[in-house]
């Protein structure tokens, strides 16, 4: 078991729980940050021991399992945020990189990690850093204090507040520019896949900043101002990517109190409350229309097995008579093709 204290913790240089975990050497693939704009569960950082995900390692606080958040990790692994645990408030982490399933099942297949907050705390402390990219974008902002009175030998109780606010600004693309923009790979024998332009991948019906209207066949025969056949057909109907984002925007704020009070006999009682709260903004482009997509996928993939062909000669519909619709008009016949 590894044992980090509260003084090593500050020794690494790191300012929130999520950084310091995420740099152990048994953490691995699998690992979830707040920098990851395609995370199902966005603005959330979770822990992923010896390569597995981050279902599969358990993490406690004091020894206690917390509730897991809100969405879970690709939309199906339960797991808790540890960023939403004040930096000041720690006073250890134990961490198990050993699989602990007989002792608290299955979500600990992995390991575990235990987050040991103070007991007491006297006197008052407060930091703040800053930083931001190298591009003079992306950001981040935090500042954290705790405070406690109350001597639990002397005077019988102890009472602190730990806080944190955090703010981490986004990252997009077209920040960048680049190859981090790049479109038209036609150059390099690939295709021209800018948003508007006609390739084989969208099957002749690629995205549209203005619109058009297709039929049931897929034809195009409409458009929608701002476009029209001659453009289009020059592949001048094009947008670029302004939304696709690097590292979304996060926002944290976590509180944690507690109050313990002693009583004869060597006993003691305490009461914790937290408030943790956490934003993220992840933004997604339009719907693509893939009409002809998969069958240029599976004409590439029929050619390479000439004894076994994907596709069938039609034959010839069979009608199908639906319920005579009401008021003596025509029932409709569909065909449908085996």
């Amino acid at each position: 078991m590894e044992i980090i204290t509260a003084v090593e913790l500050h020794e690494t240089g790191y300012t929130s729980v999520q950084d310091v975990l995420h740099n152990l050497t048994a953490n691995g693939q699998g690992t979830l940050s707040q920098g990851f704009s395609g995370a199902f569960a966005s603005g959330a950082a979770g822990i992923a021991l010896r390569g597995l995900n981050v279902g599969s390692t358990l993490v406690l606080i004091d020894g206690h399992r917390m509730a897991p958040y809100p969405i879970g990790d690709d939309g199906q692994r339960s797991f808790v945020d540890v960023s939403n645990i004040p930096f000041d408030a720690i006073e250890s982490i134990e961490v198990l990189k050993d699989g602990a399933s007989a002792i608290y099942g299955s979500d600990a297949i992995a390991g575990v990690v235990n987050i040991i907050l103070k007991k007491t705390y006297q006197g008052a402390s407060m930091t703040a850093d800053g930083g931001l990219s190298s591009h003079g974008d992306g950001s981040q902002f935090h500042v954290s204090g705790i405070w406690g009175m109350g001597d639990l030998i002397n005077d019988g109780h102890n009472f602190y507040v730990s806080a944190e606010y955090r703010k981490q600004n986004e990252i997009k693309f077209a920040d960048r520019g680049g190859i981090f923009t790049q479109t038209d790979f036609t150059s390099s024998g690939g295709y021209n896949v800018t948003p508007g332009v006609q390739n084989p991948i969208v099957g002749g019906l690629p995205r549209s900043g203005t619109g058009y209207v297709t039929d049931t066949n897929g034809n195009i025969v409409g458009f929608m101002p701002g476009c029209n056949a001659t453009t289009f057909a020059a592949n001048q109907c094009t947008y670029h990517d302004t939304w696709d984002q690097i590292q979304p925007p996060t926002e944290n704020i976590n509180v944690i109190t507690r109050y313990t009070q002693k009583f004869a006999d060597d006993w003691q009682g305490s009461f914790q409350a937290s408030y943790f709260e956490g934003k993220s903004q992840q933004v997604n482009g339009p719907d693509r229309a893939f009409a002809g997509a998969i069958r240029v996928l599976l004409r590439a993939l029929e050619s390479r097995r000439p004894c076994c062909p994907l596709f069938r000669q039609p034959r010839s519909p069979i009608p199908i008579q639906l319920t005579p619709p009401a008021r003596g008009l025509p029932s409709p016949t569909f065909g449908i093709l085996f």
